[in-house]
């Protein structure tokens, strides 16, 4: 058997869809079941494909800084991950954009990122 510096396994699963592409990412640790990572990265990648939103809950938090900084732009997601509600509250203290997230009725999240006049 070979010595590992890392958790585990991972399992990272690719879907290609028209206009992008979504990557999830689900990692093993120590004590945790192989069947279980699977578990956890297929859930996440059918959350989001049933969901039908161009972006994925871990890009979110990732568009926002960029698009603060690029004037503005908004995108439609799924569930906010705690990263992404911690962007919203903290990128408007540094500049001048507001940042506004709306869930709609279907669990989808559609969020804008505003230049302040």
């Amino acid at each position: 058997v070979a010595e590992a510096d890392g958790p585990g396994n991972v399992l990272r699963l690719l879907a290609q869809a028209e206009n992008g592409a979504e990557l999830v990412t689900a990692l093993g640790r120590i004590g945790k079941r192989a069947e279980q990572v699977a578990q956890q990265g297929t859930h996440a990648m059918r959350a989001w494909m049933q969901a039908e939103v161009p972006v994925g809950t871990h890009l979110a938090d990732q568009l926002l800084l960029p698009l603060a900084l690029g004037g503005g732009g908004r995108f439609r997601t799924v569930a906010l991950s705690s990263h992404t509600t911690t962007q919203i509250d903290l990128i408007p203290r540094f500049l001048d954009v507001s940042i506004g997230a709306e869930v709609l009725d279907d669990g989808r999240v559609d969020v804008e990122v505003r230049r302040l006049p």
